[in-house]
């Protein structure tokens, strides 16, 4: 397999012989035709193709004299003859409907331009590229799918794609790569920004025609004539319309929302990081693609938008994720194509094609129905995978896995025979099942045989010997040596759990290899039924059954399943052919359940005699055990939940005067959230080595003593914390936003789009008010629990969410396009906009939940005073039900402010001859009000480390996170863009992108980002952000074999029919790591008594990072600060690996006759030459694998294809 790609890419390159791609636009009227059969013809040679969704074709034609005729049932054929040259040459066909009595014969006819159709490519936009229609692949010379072959990549089809490194994404093969700045739609929210799930794409692909946007002349209309660069507007009025697009895909599971927050904003995000869901499943807050420039940011209140000429495809679903077509995903294929295609004739027509709706099957001019669909199989097996990498150099079985992924998808006119014929309404069917066993692999470093019996005299940490004490005599331990006699008897019951070493040596001397099984069913049904030329009605309901398994490092496998179901009506009106109307309501329900391995079995705690930790039996378990030096013990903790979002939308397109393209909506989001869930119930013990330290005259450890594992034999853990009961909490929250949108043609050549949104995020409140805050003084030395409903002491009265909203989310958006010289391609964009995210609240309210006075909970560290052991770890931690001891883990500003991210792009696009097309940007993004983590109780620092828990700043509280906003974050980037389209067999995107970002919190939603070491000042926090990648190099590439009418052996027969029609696809990343945090562990991370709550970071000895005996950094760059200070080494200072991947795909259509049967093949590799690179290391000075590889990336996976289509 390592050959193949290297291979096909031989066989492409040697001879491409001279070509000019033919594409145009097929219309009837003033309605696009898609399906309509090309047919160019040259002696014995001839090349088909089908339109597209919107009557688009392209063709790969050598240069000389061809005919095309052009054909449609129920249309007058049209045929003419042209001369190809080597460049590119873009037609309009008319067809005419045959007389009464008339049959369809073939007539003469010339395009509709005045220069006979021909327009040079320099003129153009540059939308898309040349290449075959999507499904005209078997003809000599026809490509196979573009949008197939993208999808294989995982990329997005248009420029808003995104790449596997979260960048800007190339251009899916195929599809065209539309300007940085489309147009700053006002009506989309940041869900619907994100990339489309690649197997989604697949499922696209399967359905319909595949179109490949190549015409840069037809991407002027959307420019001159829509009175924007974004195209698609015109086609926000038909929200369902744009979901028949994804016939043949299946709904995703609901619950959660737009992935990565703000990543796809930032693009892997710059200035701030996003999770990829919060922590309720309430909708992450996604946006347009920073990569992707200013794209269109399209309207869909409830689903995604769908891209303008080459902007970005659909996101996933409005708030609340939502499932299937109630939001599970967006506006389809978007991207150049399908996105930009459909609108840019609605500014000029006054409506979309189909009277604003996409093609479907009810409204196309035909005279008989009919049926399409598809069948697929997707393939993999750990047969044809490279081995695991093996990070201690001692290698590993591969792990047995395969996947197998298949479906059908049938749709047409609604005819039951003899029942019901009502050849205007369509329906569409989907299936998609899964079946699958997910490799595992994991690492990590055991204790010896002899550390497990008390014998630590070969212990080393950082290659330097270490000494433990006795903390009863305070002397070491004679010889290094613990006594059987002194270890603790539940220590030793829990030694039980650990499996043993599978190697030699003391640092990652295990290696846990396995698979676990994942499976998947999905079935869906859409609806859509015209009622007159101005209604039409669709529905769709999506259901999801899912289990799968989750496999812990020390063998444990914990049970999920989960359910989904999403049924979505919606109604299209159409007052006039430029005023039209689009509602829809849609209700998603999603349920999940995980149940731990050691549920229902033995009651682990009261065997060992560990009191405190909750006896419901689904809670059975021992407690979870994390070390400073060794692989930690633990186990998931039991959930229920079961959610359900509401959704309605409306929105409003009026275009006026040909001029102004106007758009109005509303959205309003209704979010309930049930939850059982045992957070941590079996509670959890942290071990650092603190116990068995020296500790010198100034109470803190002595560096080179102490050892985590000797602690756990001792049976005293450094910290404990727990939470349970209360475990059933009902969320409920509302969104709601309006919006108003006019884009605007000044002139034929300059277009500007003003916008502006109001957004209002309700926070989230509790059905039965289980929600508890700590209220604070401003000094941060009183502090009381409140709960809601109640008045604070401090805040004054609060509503029943305990956090006050924030109803100032204004979003303007504005954005301009410019082609400064009628006769030059330059072409001049510009944009600026404000997005909020809402998406904090959810995480605030999650963690609010089960504390006291309703719950059980607490984090504590070990004390002379209150020495915590195994046994009574848990019932060391005070309760806070009398109020007399706060034992809150969790606290929140109650005017914690919403963040938000103001983002502008400029950019400069040339079309160059040769079919070259070179683009300059600047990006920039500044977030604001960004959430941020303190931990104000603390101890003055050099506090003795046994007695800090005894002096916080408030001291009948224990140690606890406070949440509040006010960090910030900024981006810049500068970015070139070489394009080549398709010609000579040929196409390729190359990107470089030069950027930095700097944070004192690298979190847009508030659900990530590192603790505040600095309380009193937050500029000593900011640094280089966690996301920041200083380089980045995307090439993505197309390549076809050379072979056929485009090449060699024209007329070979069966060789030719053998070799011809193959397409190479790949993409090559190249691109600087992320930076890494030296911090400060176990026994001599507790400065000011917050050891339990976070680590610490190292002191800076002055050293460059650079170099040094380790190839990945200097590790003597850092080391462990003074004895009871805080390090000073900053944030994020060690530059992460570089990193580099290379994916392919070989594919091939085979069309039997020239019917639309296509048997579609693909054969793709991820990491082709199985390059493995180290992504992290470990960057604790005072841990045993300091400076060592601790992760890689994955090894080759192979993947087999195989699409009919009919």
């Amino acid at each position: 397999m390592r050959t193949l790609p290297i291979a096909a890419l031989g066989l492409a390159l040697p001879v491409l012989l001279s070509a000019g791609p033919e594409s145009g636009i097929v219309r009837a009227a003033d309605q696009l035709i898609p399906g309509a059969t090309v047919t160019a013809s040259q002696g014995t040679a001839k090349v088909v193709a089908y339109t597209d969704e919107n009557g688009r074709y392209s063709m790969n034609l050598p240069a000389g004299v061809w005919e095309i005729k052009v054909e449609m049932l129920g249309f007058t054929t049209a045929v003419n003859q042209i001369t190809i040259g080597n460049e590119p040459d873009f037609r309009n066909w008319t067809l005419e409907m045959p007389k009464a009595g008339q049959q369809t014969q073939a007539a003469s006819t010339t395009s509709a331009d005045q220069n006979g159709g021909r327009r040079q490519s320099g003129r153009g936009r540059g939308r898309g590229f040349g290449g075959q229609q999507g499904e005209a692949g078997a003809a000599p010379g026809a490509q196979a799918s573009g949008q197939a072959n993208a999808a294989a990549q995982g990329q997005g089809t248009g420029r808003g794609g995104q790449s596997q490194f979260g960048g800007r994404g190339g251009l899916g093969p195929g599809r065209g790569g539309g300007p940085a700045f489309q147009s700053a739609q006002a009506n989309a929210t940041q869900q619907q920004q994100q990339q489309q799930d690649p197997q989604q794409s697949l499922a696209d692909a399967a359905a319909g025609f595949g179109g490949l946007d190549v015409s840069t002349a037809d991407a002027d209309q959307a420019f001159l004539v829509n009175g924007s660069t974004s195209g698609g507007l015109a086609a926000a009025s038909d929200d369902e319309a744009r979901r028949q697009r994804d016939f043949g895909g299946r709904g995703g599971p609901g619950g959660r929302g737009g992935a990565d927050a703000l990543a796809s904003l930032l693009g892997t995000p710059p200035g701030m990081g996003g999770p990829a869901g919060d922590a309720l499943g309430l909708g992450g807050f996604g946006a347009a693609a920073i990569d992707g420039g200013f794209n269109a940011f399209e309207a869909g209140p409830a689903g995604g938008g769908f891209g303008g000429p080459g902007g970005g495809p659909g996101g996933p679903g409005g708030a609340g994720g939502g499932f299937g077509g109630g939001g599970g995903r967006g506006g389809g294929r978007g991207g150049g194509g399908g996105g930009g295609g459909r609108g840019q004739f609605a500014g000029r027509q006054g409506r979309g094609p189909f009277n604003g709706n996409f093609a479907t099957f009810g409204n196309r001019r035909r005279q008989q129905p009919a049926y399409t669909g598809s069948l697929f199989i997707n393939l993999a097996n750990s047969a044809l995978n490279a081995s695991p990498f093996s990070l201690n150099g001692v290698s590993v079985a591969k792990p047995s896995s395969s996947r197998e992924q298949f479906g059908v998808n049938f749709g047409g006119p609604l005819i039951i025979p003899k029942l019901l014929n009502w050849r205007r309404a369509n329906f569409y069917f989907t299936y998609q099942g899964l079946v699958s066993r997910n490799p595992f692999n994991q690492a990590a470093s055991l204790p010896t045989q002899a550390e497990r019996s008390g014998d630590f005299s070969q212990a080393m940490v950082n290659n330097k010997p270490v000494t433990i004490y006795d903390p009863l005599s305070g002397l070491p331990f004679p010889g290094n040596v613990i006594p059987l006699t002194r270890i603790n008897p539940a220590s030793l019951a829990l030694l039980q759990y650990f499996p043993s070493p599978m190697s030699s040596g003391l640092i990652q001397n295990y290696n846990l290899v396995g698979s676990t099984p994942n499976n998947n069913n999905n079935i869906g049904t859409r609806l859509n039924m015209p009622l007159n030329r101005k209604d039409r009605l669709n529905f769709n309901v999506q259901f999801q059954k899912r289990s799968s398994e989750t496999l812990q490092l020390f063998g444990f496998r914990d049970d999920t399943a989960g359910s989904g179901l999403s049924a979505q009506a919606g109604w299209n009106h159409s007052f006039a052919p430029r005023f039209n109307n689009s509602a829809s309501v849609t209700l998603s329900r999603n349920n999940n359940t995980l149940t731990p391995y050691f549920a229902y079995t033995n009651n682990v705690a009261a065997e060992l005699g560990i009191q405190g930790t909750s006896q419901a039996p689904i809670n059975y378990g021992p407690p979870n055990l994390s070390f400073t030096n060794f692989g930690a013990l633990t186990d998931g903790s039991a959930s229920v939940t079961r959610n359900q979002t509401m959704t309605f939308t409306d929105a409003l397109t009026f275009v006026f005067k040909k001029k102004h393209n106007l758009s109005f909506g509303y959205t309003y989001n209704r979010l309930q959230q049930n939850s059982l869930t045992y957070q941590n119930a079996r509670g959890a013990y942290s071990f650092s080595g603190l116990v068995t330290s020296g500790i010198g005259s100034n109470g803190q450890p002595v560096s080179g003593t102490g050892f985590d594992f000797a602690d756990f034999l001792l049976g005293f853990p450094q910290s404990a914390s727990l939470r349970y009961g209360s475990d059933n909490n009902y969320f409920r929250s509302w969104s709601t936003a309006v919006y108003a949108q006019d884009d605007f043609r000044v002139s034929r050549n300059l277009s500007l789009n003003f916008g502006l949104r109001y957004e209002y995020f309700a926070p989230y409140t509790e059905l039965y008010g289980h929600l508890a805050n700590i209220d604070i003084n401003s000094s941060f030395t009183q502090a009381a629990i409140v709960t809601a409903g109640a008045p604070g002491p401090f805040a004054g009265g609060l509503p029943s969410s305990l956090v006050r909203s924030d109803p100032n989310a204004f979003s303007p958006r504005f954005g301009f396009a410019w082609r400064p010289f009628e006769k030059h391609s330059t072409q001049i964009r510009g944009g600026y906009s404000i997005f909020y995210s809402g998406s904090a609240y959810a995480q605030i309210a999650s963690q609010m939940a089960s504390q006291p006075p309703f719950a059980t909970t607490g984090s504590l560290s070990t004390s002379l005073g209150n020495p915590l052991t195994i046994e009574n770890g848990f019932i060391s931690i005070p309760s806070g039900a009398a109020g007399s001891n706060i034992t809150n883990t969790y606290a929140v500003d109650p005017n914690y402010k919403l963040a938000y991210a103001q983002q502008w792009v400029f950019a400069i696009q040339n079309t160059l001859p040769h079919g070259f097309l070179i683009e300059t940007e600047y990006l920039g993004t500044k977030g604001t009000h960004l959430g941020i983590y303190e931990q104000p109780n603390q101890a003055l620092a050099g506090t003795s480390v046994l007695t800090a828990q005894n002096q916080l700043r408030i001291p009948y509280a224990t140690g606890f996170n406070y949440q509040t906003d006010g960090a910030n974050s900024s981006f810049n980037a500068g970015q070139i863009r070489v394009t080549r389209r398709f010609q000579r067999g040929m196409s390729f995107v190359a990107l470089y992108t030069y950027s930095k970002s700097i944070d004192n919190a690298s979190s847009f939603t508030g659900t990530g980002g590192t603790l505040v070491q600095f309380v009193n000042d937050w500029q000593l926090e900011r640094g280089l952000s966690s996301t920041d990648q200083r380089h980045r190099l995307n090439l993505t590439y197309t390549l076809s074999s050379p072979v056929g009418v485009n090449g060699m052996m024209r007329n070979g027969g069966w060789k030719t029919a053998l070799l011809a029609g193959w397409t190479l696809n790949g993409n090559f990343a190249a691109q600087s790591g992320t930076p890494l945090t030296a911090k400060l562990a176990g026994n001599l991370s507790n400065t000011g008594g917050i050891g339990a709550l976070g680590s610490l970071r190292a002191e800076a000895t002055g050293l460059p990072i650079d170099g040094g005996p380790n190839s990945y950094f200097n590790p003597l760059a850092f080391t462990a600060p003074a004895p009871g200070q805080y390090g000073n080494a900053g944030r994020d200072t060690i530059p992460g690996p570089f990193q580099t991947s290379l994916n392919a795909s070989l594919n091939r259509a085979f069309r039997f006759g020239e019917s639309r049967r296509q048997l579609q093949l693909r054969l793709s590799a991820n990491n082709v030459f199985n390059h493995v690179i180290v992504t992290g290391f470990g960057t604790s000075v005072n841990s045993t694998n300091y400076g060592l590889a601790t992760a890689a990336s994955a090894t080759r996976t192979v993947n087999l294809l195989l699409r009919f289509n009919f």
